[in-house]
């Protein structure tokens, strides 16, 4: 409640009002950036050839990625660990020594 009332006294309607025209102007520049960067991607899809020769480029490139995948496996290319050939060696629960037993605290 203090830290409401602090508050209040350090920030008056108009610093409030200033505040709110501040975010709407970095509202109105995020927008016009967004304008931006949308009408510069067209440009570059259009300079590509438009967006069947992109469709078909990315086609292209999960066939290549495909086939490797493929080829990599028929090869038995993929490097896996070697399994141990030994049992894993066995651990004891520790014991509770008389530094951790339970202590009540008063709250």
């Amino acid at each position: 409640k203090d830290a409401l009332q602090i508050l209040h006294d350090e920030m008056g309607i108009d610093d409030v009002m200033n505040l709110m025209d501040d975010i709407r102007d970095q509202d109105e520049v995020e927008k016009k950036i967004n304008e931006v960067l949308g009408e510069e991607g067209m440009r570059v899809v259009e300079e590509m050839g438009g967006d069947d020769d992109i469709l078909a480029e990315l086609e292209q490139l999960e066939e290549e990625i495909n086939s490797e995948a493929a080829a990599a496996e028929d090869n038995g290319s993929v490097a896996l660990p070697n399994v141990p050939s030994k049992p894993l060696p066995t651990v004891e629960e520790p014991t509770k020594s008389s530094e951790e037993k339970r202590v009540a605290v008063a709250s």
